[in-house]
C-alpha cells in the first residue's frame, strides 16, 4: 500500500509539471483507465494527434459514457501545453513511462 501510494504520488507531481489536464481527466491515477491512456499518450501533443474517435473508442473501451466522456473530448481538443520545452517534456513522459508498470 505504500509503495502504491509513493508511485501514485511521484506520479501526480511528474503530471503536474508537463500535462497537469490529464490529473482532470483521470481523478484517480492507480486505475487501469489512467495507466492505459497514459501509455498510449503520455503528453498532450501526442493525444492531440490522435484521431477524436480514436479517443472515443479508447475510452468507450474502459467504459466512459455520457457527458464525462463529452467533457473529456471537448477538453482534449481546446487544451493549451503547459510547456513546450522538449527537455522537460521527453524527461517527465519517462519518469511516467517508468512508474506506470508499477503501479
Amino acid at each position: 500500500v505504500n509503495d502504491r501510494t509513493r508511485f501514485s504520488n511521484r506520479l501526480t507531481a511528474a503530471l503536474k509539471a508537463y500535462f497537469p489536464q490529464a490529473l482532470t481527466w483521470l481523478p484517480d491515477l492507480c486505475t487501469q483507465l489512467a495507466c492505459d491512456f497514459l501509455t498510449r499518450w503520455p503528453t498532450l501533443a501526442a493525444l492531440q494527434r490522435a484521431r477524436a474517435t480514436t479517443i472515443e473508442q479508447f475510452f468507450r473501451s474502459h467504459h466512459s459514457y455520457g457527458a464525462l466522456l463529452e467533457r473529456r473530448l471537448s477538453e482534449i481538443k481546446i487544451a493549451t501545453p503547459l510547456v513546450t520545452d522538449s527537455a522537460v517534456l521527453t524527461a517527465h513522459s519517462l519518469l511516467v513511462q517508468s512508474l506506470l508498470p508499477q503501479l
